[in-house]
């Protein structure tokens, strides 16, 4: 028996539920499929040890306010809290950076470094800014080639400001910006963000680009982007989910169910139906056929292609070209559970439970990065660990049992192959590497740990689908972003297969949770079904 629809959403995380949601609001009957038991991908709040809730993420830093206000997430429990300060920075002798939402307070911590880099900070995000501007590109449309990319460039600052931020490195940014190794630290650290490099690493400043682009595209609804957080010098998160990053899956599904989405789990796609170039449904796992014109795949393309596809349907350079999609980096997660509140050794006096209860960023120097970035590419568990992480029990007490705590680490710039040893074995030596790390800022933390539960790049692929652990679904440096996301013939979310069309990290705008994915993939159907009834 095979059941008919108009769409079908391959993948729940957080990208095919926007895709879902915004197919059926367009009046088309669709259906979401995905093969775990629980819809949220790396976003779903599961038990990691009895009676402790935690997820991948810590937080949605980038989730559009307009998608949010779309699905009315709040209507169906959504609610979000932010943090002051919003991130701590520890450095040696018990000094930190804390990022205080206040200007003053603000103006203050930067003082602590240099008198110049504070204002040389607003001067930055204003020229990042002014550069996104320039470039005119949205995360809301199908990304630019590099022809569309550099049409608006004119003058020779123009093009030097291309070639410092798309080709150049972090490290030479920062050293022409700030004067305080903290303060380049401080900033240096988001180009970890995009697994494309260490701050030496050409192309390593794209990350610099992904906030001012979304923020200069953002549509201008009425109450959404009033004192929109993401707008701080610093980069705000859009806040702190109560019940944490699984509570937005939680009310997005309310949200698909109550417009009639239908919602298939535990039960993903085994193969896209294709006859003569053009598809015409899906097999699940268990042998059921949906039969449909229409697949967004919100998932890695290259599974998309090579294990969800019958290699006879390709042209064998296409095959080829997806096979070697690169994945650069992988991501290591511990969960550490504790008796009482850690204490930075750094904290002011009577701040110490609020300092613990922001973001925390580990990767003091640009040193210190780059040599996390040169162990990962050798294959070698790093000596340094390059650390986010968060509390999220001091926001939340309901993720953990009364009286206990937990620290999530999210470590990056791991390789998913080690050069010596395997991760079987390797995991826990890494781990206890990161406590350690934590502990040279937290003195309390070895006496108040009571149990701990590492994930390595291996188990990240095996629990959450991810090819080589890697949650980019493929690194985002300027040679896998704009229309090279992650091939210029796939970048525009349509594929070579009529009714083929992709969402999910592996295209523009990358992989944040912004949801951005998987409207621009909805958005393109509705805009080639309506083509064609025209």
């Amino acid at each position: 028996m095979t059941e008919n629809f108009d769409a079908i959403v391959i993948g729940g995380g957080h990208n095919g539920l926007v895709a879902a949601f915004y197919l059926k609001k367009s009046g088309l009957n669709v259906c979401l499929i995905e093969d775990k038991n629980d819809l949220g991908g790396l976003c779903k709040t599961y038990e990691f040890l009895p009676g402790f809730k935690g997820t991948n993420p810590h937080s949605p830093g980038s989730f559009e306010p307009m998608i949010i206000q779309d699905m009315r997430l709040e209507k169906f429990g959504l609610k979000m809290q932010t943090s002051d300060p919003s991130l701590i920075m520890p450095f040696e002798e018990d000094r930190a950076f804390f990022g205080w939402r206040n200007k003053t307070d603000l103006k203050n911590e930067y003082k602590k470094f240099s008198l110049k880099d504070g204002a040389a900070t607003e001067e930055f995000y204003a020229f990042l800014n002014n550069f996104a501007k320039k470039l005119n590109v949205s995360s809301f449309e199908p990304p630019k080639n590099i022809h569309e990319l550099t049409r608006n460039l004119k003058s020779d600052d123009d093009f030097d400001n291309f070639r410092k931020l798309i080709f150049g490195t972090t490290r030479d940014l920062m050293e022409e910006w700030f004067e305080s190794s903290e303060i380049q630290a401080l900033h240096g650290f988001l180009c970890q963000l995009n697994g494309n490099g260490g701050p030496s690493t050409p192309g390593s400043n794209m990350s610099f680009l992904n906030r001012p682009i979304s923020m200069n595209s953002q549509p201008q609804k009425e109450n959404i982007v009033i004192n929109d957080p993401r707008k701080q010098p610093l980069r705000g998160s859009t806040g702190l989910p109560l019940g944490g990053m699984g509570s937005i899956i939680d009310a997005m599904e309310m949200s698909l169910r109550e417009l009639g989405v239908e919602i298939i789990k535990g039960n993903g796609a085994k193969e896209i139906l294709v006859k003569k170039n053009k598809i015409t449904g899906v097999v699940l796992i268990d042998g059921r056929k949906l039969s449909s014109k229409i697949i967004v795949s919100a998932i890695n393309p290259k599974t998309t292609f090579l294990k969800l596809m019958d290699e006879a349907h390709f042209d064998k350079s296409f095959y080829e070209k997806v096979s070697n999609i690169k994945l650069k980096v992988g991501s290591f997660k511990a969960f550490v559970v504790v008796d009482a509140i850690p204490k930075f050794s750094c904290a002011p006096k009577g701040l110490e439970e609020l300092v613990s209860g922001c973001q925390i960023r580990i990767g003091p120097t640009l040193d210190y990065l780059d040599d996390a970035w040169s162990k990962h590419i050798m294959g070698e568990m790093p000596d340094k660990p390059v650390i986010w992480g968060l509390i999220p029990t001091l926001r939340d007490p309901s993720l953990a049992p009364k009286g206990y705590h937990f620290l999530s680490l999210n470590v990056w710039n791991v390789p998913y192959r080690l050069r010596k040893g395997d991760w079987e074995t390797g995991k826990d030596v890494f781990g206890q590497r990161c406590i350690d790390t934590m502990a040279r800022y937290i003195p309390n933390l070895k006496d108040i740990i009571v149990d701990k539960v590492f994930l390595s790049p291996l188990d990240m692929e095996k629990q959450y689908n991810l090819l080589e652990g890697d949650p980019h679904c493929g690194a985002m440096g300027p040679e896998q972003m704009f229309g090279n996301r992650l091939l210029p013939s796939i970048s525009k979310y349509n594929t070579e297969f009529t009714g083929l069309y992709l969402s999910g990290a592996g295209t523009w705008p990358g992989g944040f949770i912004s949801g951005l994915s998987g409207h621009n993939a909805a958005k393109k159907v509705i805009n080639d079904l309506t083509y064609r009834i025209q």
